[in-house]
């Protein structure tokens, strides 16, 4: 059967092709969502000790360096007091991520053809998008205690949304390209050339180091 005859006896309603394609969407958002929640806690974890400590360019690197890992990756990374919560959980949530991003459509788009197999697909999208919203508001939830145990975390809150107020431009994170550069950098090892001692008017002998970059490559390094 040519696609033209499929189409023409279809019995299937506009309006749920339609809301087929936004619990589609809505699901992929959820899972989103939920991803970028990771990847906050991803970042909070990787501070030192609070945000004071550092300064904001270097947090904003680390934010960064998070937002660039996929949901697999940022979960595999996260430390081991955050997973005994969600372990299975979030397990579950990377096969139904790789699932909607990878084979949704290749193995349902038959189905759409057909009403009462269209109303499973439905059903189907409605309970991957019930389960990243449910788990995100509960990873929401842990993860606003951790965020309100840094002493900053409340005034950086108050600091930011008057900048908003105020119509202030926000500077946005570093891309992906100035950070894999910041990386590179990261990775090379500063190799002394040349050393001079110069005389100062004072009295003073300071060394003056000509340095050359060498690249050098390091296991499990991280931005």
């Amino acid at each position: 059967m040519d696609d033209s005859k499929l189409l023409r006896n279809c019995d299937v309603p506009w309006e749920m092709n339609r809301e087929a394609y936004a619990l589609f969407g809505l699901a992929y958002y959820n899972s989103e969502v939920l991803h970028r929640e990771l990847c906050q806690i991803h970042a909070l974890q990787s501070v030192p000790e609070s945000l004071s400590s550092i300064p904001r360019n270097r947090f904003e690197e680390i934010l960064a360096q998070s937002y660039s890992l996929t949901l697999g990756r940022v979960i595999n990374e996260l430390k081991n007091d955050f997973l005994k919560y969600f372990k299975d959980e979030l397990e579950e949530a990377i096969e139904r991520r790789n699932f909607l991003a990878h084979y949704f459509w290749w193995e349902k788009c038959h189905l759409f053809f057909d009403k009462e197999n269209l109303t499973g697909v439905l059903g189907e999208l409605q309970e991957h998008s019930d389960f990243f919203a449910d788990l995100e508001s509960k990873v929401t939830e842990y993860s606003r205690e951790l965020k309100e145990s840094s002493p900053d975390y409340e005034e950086a809150i108050q600091k930011a949304l008057q900048n908003i107020i105020e119509g202030k431009a926000l500077k946005p994170l570093p891309r992906k390209t100035e950070l894999k550069e910041k990386l590179r950098k990261l990775k090379e090892e500063q190799v002394i050339v040349r050393v001079w001692e110069y005389d100062l008017p004072s009295g003073g002998k300071p060394l003056i180091f000509e340095t050359q970059a060498h690249y050098c490559p390091r296991k499990n390094m991280k931005v």
